[in-house]
C-alpha cells in the first residue's frame, strides 16, 4: 500500500513551532505518513491567495493525497471546520473560502467535522480556540490517511463558503477595438505579477489570434497595459531588461522582469488592474 501523503499549506511561516506541532499530532495517529510542505509563507490571513496557490498545486500529487490547508483568520468563531471530498483528493481546513477554486474545478462533497466525535476518538479533553490546525484539522487529516471516510467524521453540508472567482471582463469598444479587463491575483517571490487572465481566455475570448507565441500580426494592434506601462508582445521565455508578458506555468498571464522584481518596478500589488486591448 502506498505511503499516505498529507500536504500542508499555511500562513504560519517557519520561525514558530506551529507546523512542526501539527506534524507531530498526525504522526502520533499514523506514524507512516509522508508530509509535503507546499508553502507556509502565505501572506497572513490572505484567503484568496491561499485558494489560488492551492489550485495551482493540488493536481500534481498522487491520487488520495490529503491537502491540509490552514489559513484561518476566523479561528475560534462559528465558521465550520470541513472536509472536502473529490474523486481523487481530500481537502481539510476552515470553511472560509479557501477551497473556492477547487469547487470551480471538481465534483465534490463537503462535510462538517464533528468536533465532539473527533475529541472522543482521539481522547482529547479540550479544543484550543486559537489553534484548530493542531486540535481539529491535523487529527482529521491523519484519520483520513488511515482510511476513515469523511462521512464517518461529520455530516454532509448543502451550503459552504465560496467567493466569486476573479473573472476578467470583456469589453467591445466602437472606436478602440476589443478589451479584456483583468487584475493581478498573486505575486510570487520573484516579483512576477500573476493575473486572472488564462491562456484559454486570451486565445478564445478576446481576439482569436495565437497566444502561445509573440503576437506580431500586421492586422492587429496588440497591447497589455498595467498602470502606465504598455507591453506590445507576448514572450515565450523570461528575457530582456524590460517587463514582459508571458504565460507562466500556472496557465495564467504573468507580467515579469528578468533578473528583477516586476512588482517593485511597476509598483503593482494584488488587485492592480491590467488591460489587454487589440484593434486593427
Amino acid at each position: 500500500m502506498p505511503q499516505p501523503i498529507i500536504t500542508l499549506l499555511t500562513d504560519f511561516g517557519l520561525s514558530d513551532s506551529y507546523v512542526g506541532v501539527m506534524k507531530g499530532v498526525m504522526l502520533q495517529i499514523n506514524p507512516n505518513l509522508k508530509f509535503v510542505d507546499i508553502t507556509h509563507e502565505i501572506p497572513q490571513g490572505d484567503i484568496k491567495r491561499t485558494a489560488f496557490r492551492l489550485f495551482t498545486a493540488y493536481k500534481y500529487f498522487p491520487k488520495q493525497t490529503i491537502h491540509l490547508v490552514v489559513v484561518d483568520p476566523g479561528v475560534g468563531t462559528k465558521r465550520h471546520p470541513i472536509i472536502v471530498e473529490t474523486p481523487d483528493y481530500y481537502f481539510v481546513g476552515p470553511d472560509n473560502g479557501i477551497f473556492s477554486w477547487i469547487y470551480s474545478e471538481e465534483n465534490f462533497k463537503v462535510y462538517k467535522i464533528n468536533v465532539n466525535q473527533l475529541m472522543a476518538v482521539n481522547g482529547q479533553q479540550t479544543i484550543s480556540n486559537t489553534f484548530h490546525g493542531r486540535d481539529i484539522f491535523a487529527p482529521t487529516s491523519a484519520r483520513l490517511s488511515l482510511g476513515t471516510g469523511p462521512e464517518a467524521m461529520g455530516k454532509q453540508l448543502s451550503k459552504w463558503v465560496a467567493f466569486k472567482l476573479p473573472t476578467p471582463v470583456r469589453k467591445i469598444g466602437t472606436r478602440h477595438g476589443m478589451f479584456l479587463q483583468g487584475k493581478v491575483i498573486d505575486i510570487d517571490r520573484f516579483g512576477n505579477l500573476i493575473t486572472n487572465i488564462s491562456r484559454t481566455q486570451c486565445r478564445n475570448t478576446i481576439y482569436r489570434v495565437p497566444c502561445g507565441s509573440e503576437v506580431t500580426s500586421p492586422l492587429h494592434k496588440f497591447e497589455i497595459k498595467i498602470g502606465n506601462y504598455v507591453i506590445r508582445k507576448l514572450k515565450t521565455s523570461y528575457e530582456g531588461t524590460s517587463p514582459i508578458a508571458i504565460f507562466g506555468s500556472s496557465g495564467f498571464l504573468e507580467i515579469s522582469l528578468s533578473n528583477g522584481n516586476c512588482a517593485n518596478f511597476l509598483h503593482a500589488k494584488p488587485e492592480t488592474k491590467i488591460t489587454i486591448r487589440i484593434s486593427k
